[in-house]
């Protein structure tokens, strides 16, 4: 089919430096679109259909990733393997967690945590929100700042 133009970007807080954001979906077409909208948001985004392939990226990159979005069911290893296995290299590794099949519910119950979940299908602006807090968060945090309440003008 012919391609669906992406969303003109919405107006919303901007992050000041261009994060790293690791994307993994073993569906092309997904990960394409994701890559494309958090890429048009001023992230570095890498791409890979294959868990393993982004652990071994991962291994190899000189700057910090800020983020990891998942997939949960993929062939080689599931979204949290994946997680868990990033954090052995870097414990503060925030991560997002992809699905249409499980629950939250369900990934509570599971050793390894994503910190936000989102189900498919999902808007694209809910993806680049949940990004964005997701990451605001981190940085919050390694800053001991307090959230402010001004921060949430932009919720859906």
């Amino acid at each position: 089919g012919t391609p669906v133009p992406a969303p003109a970007p919405l107006p919303r807080r901007k992050l000041n430096s261009r994060e790293t954001v690791f994307v993994v979906d073993d569906d092309v077409g997904i990960l394409g679109i994701m890559e494309e909208v958090l890429s048009s948001e001023g992230f570095v985004v890498h791409s890979f259909t294959d868990p393993t392939e982004a652990v071994k990226a991962f291994s190899a990159q000189t700057s910090k990733a800020s983020l990891l979005v998942t997939d949960f069911c993929m062939g080689s290893m599931n979204g949290l393997e994946l997680t868990e296995k990033l954090r052995l290299e870097q414990p503060d590794l925030k991560s997002i967690l992809v699905s249409g099949v499980t629950t939250d519910e369900a990934l509570k119950k599971m050793p390894t945590t994503a910190d936000r979940f989102l189900r498919k299908p999902f808007a694209l602006n809910r993806l680049v929100d949940t990004v964005n807090d997701t990451i605001i968060e981190s940085n919050r945090l390694h800053r001991g700042e307090t959230v402010l309440a001004g921060d949430r003008a932009y919720l859906n």
